[in-house]
């Protein structure tokens, strides 16, 4: 949480501003100057409410998911129009579960249970689509209203889950994957917009741990 991106960039007058979901580690950052996370309770705690009458007043659904995810779309146009420069995370949803969409791109709230290998797949690259399509639409609107320069990174944690590990996943081994397994678990998506003059160039062989490096040597011609 006390990672030294937000230190620099808070130092240097940057407000810091963290969007997690129901993911414990980047749900709440108490570094950041705001949190838009959806939700004021744990994880734990959640779990917990879940077996009370309280669970009503704290909906762990799909719904709940797409309605953050508007809510963080909104804070991202309005991070952009301060005279306050900002550093702004996101942790989204796009690349494994759960699948927020349909293939419509309404909010999905049909039952995953029996989703066959086949289904999987499509629901995967649906989602995929759709994550993609809204992300360029908020880049374009981003370049719109912004009031500074912006650097707008896109990368992904990991891969869907294969098919042997969901079918048994106490069971399952990633020292003994194949390798298809280990290409779709451990492939990652990785873009980069950055103004000509920053002169960022990310390789084909770098991974998004490199990313701020980078764009942090730039900005500080370090």
């Amino acid at each position: 949480k006390d990672n030294q991106v937000q230190r620099i960039l808070r130092r240097d007058g940057y407000e810091f501003i963290n969007m997690g979901n129901w993911w414990e580690p980047t749900r709440i950052n108490p570094n950041a100057d705001a949190n838009i996370s959806g939700r004021p309770i744990s994880e734990y705690m959640l779990n917990y409410v879940q077996l009370t009458p309280l669970r009503h007043f704290f909906p762990k659904d799909i719904q709940a998911l797409c309605d953050l995810v508007e809510q963080q779309k909104a804070q991202v146009l309005k991070a952009v129009q301060s005279e306050t420069p900002q550093f702004v995370f996101w942790h989204l949803f796009s690349v494994h579960d759960p699948y927020m969409y349909d293939e419509n791109g309404n909010c999905f709230t049909g039952q995953r249970t029996d989703w066959n290998w086949k289904k999987r797949k499509e629901v995967y690259t649906q989602h995929i689509n759709l994550t993609n399509d809204m992300l360029l639409k908020l880049y374009d609107e981003v370049q719109k209203q912004s009031t500074h320069d912006v650097v707008f990174a896109i990368q992904s944690d990991e891969g869907p889950y294969p098919l042997d590990y969901l079918a048994d996943q106490s069971g399952y081994k990633f020292t003994q994957a194949s390798q298809e397994d280990i290409d779709m678990k451990f492939g990652v998506f990785d873009a980069v917009y950055a103004p000509s003059e920053y002169n960022v160039r990310i390789s084909g062989q770098a991974t998004p741990i490199n990313n701020l490096r980078q764009i942090l040597s730039v900005m500080y011609d370090t």
